[in-house]
């Protein structure tokens, strides 16, 4: 076999040798383990999708973060940027007649076009849960304890853990006086910890809204910032959302889990 030029792997992945292999293997069987235990089952889904998957709720902004690309068909595909929303459309598609709860675990490769850094890769791996019915204050401490005990029980130090409800921020910025557009890049802006106090009123928020949105958006500590929370939002949907947290912390120490710090500003990386 002639071996001619070494060709370097794509820019934003990784090889493994066997010694990493195996320790990632250990891992993979570990968080496997633990979700079987919980009572999950294990789905799979395709490597790609139909680009309409994530940019029908997410909008066209998102494409410049996804590996798209069209088949010989015609058809808008792309790599799949996360696994949540396949699962989820394998969920409609196929198991919504199934009992719930319905509890489903994946692990998968992921790929997102975006600047390699330190920890960020353009293929990664994501290991995650879905629990399927109410939505309830302890099915979110279950799913949050779960993963607590995945990442503790790699033997990983030092690891924090902030919860949030993503109905607190949701209520805030749908009642800014911002476009949608300026509302998806105010998400990446609390995702990425960025200020958004001038940049709201730089956008035409009155000055006291945006003060009080970057004040909440940045609440991070015990049960003591949902009361510092309640005395800004009469809202009932907010203070909904606030008290539901309240109650998650109170099940995840029930469960064992100690020491976690409520977050409000908390939301996901993709839209």
């Amino acid at each position: 076999m002639a071996r001619g030029d070494a060709v370097p792997r794509p820019k934003g992945t990784r090889d493994f040798q066997p010694s990493e292999m195996e320790r990632r293997r250990a891992v993979e069987e570990g968080f496997r383990g633990l979700a079987e235990r919980f009572g999950y089952r294990e789905v799979m889904t395709p490597t790609f999708e139909h680009l309409e998957l994530f940019t029908a709720k997410s909008g066209e902004g998102v494409k410049k973060q996804l590996y798209e690309f069209r088949d010989k068909a015609g058809r808008a595909l792309t790599l799949r940027p996360e696994l949540t929303a396949p699962v989820l459309r394998f969920y409609v598609n196929e198991l919504s007649t199934q009992p719930k709860p319905l509890k489903l675990f994946y692990l998968g490769n992921c790929f997102r076009y975006e600047e390699p850094q330190s920890g960020r890769y353009r293929e990664f791996w994501q290991f995650g849960t879905e629990l399927i019915g109410p939505e309830t204050p302890e099915s979110a401490a279950e799913s949050i304890a779960l993963a607590w005990q995945c990442l503790t029980g790699t033997g990983l130090q030092g690891l924090e853990l902030r919860v949030g409800h993503i109905g607190v921020l949701k209520n805030l910025i749908a009642a800014l006086p911002i476009t949608e557009a300026q509302k998806a890049e105010l998400h990446r802006k609390v995702d990425k910890r960025e200020p958004t106090e001038s940049w709201l009123h730089g956008h035409g928020v009155p000055a006291a809204q945006a003060s009080s949105f970057a004040h909440v958006a940045g609440l991070q500590g015990g049960p003591e910032v949902l009361d510092e929370a309640l005395t800004v939002f009469q809202e009932p949907a907010t203070r909904q959302s606030l008290e539901q947290l309240r109650q998650t912390h109170t099940f995840l120490e029930a469960l064992g889990v100690k020491g976690a710090q409520l977050d409000l500003g908390v939301v996901r990386g993709l839209d």
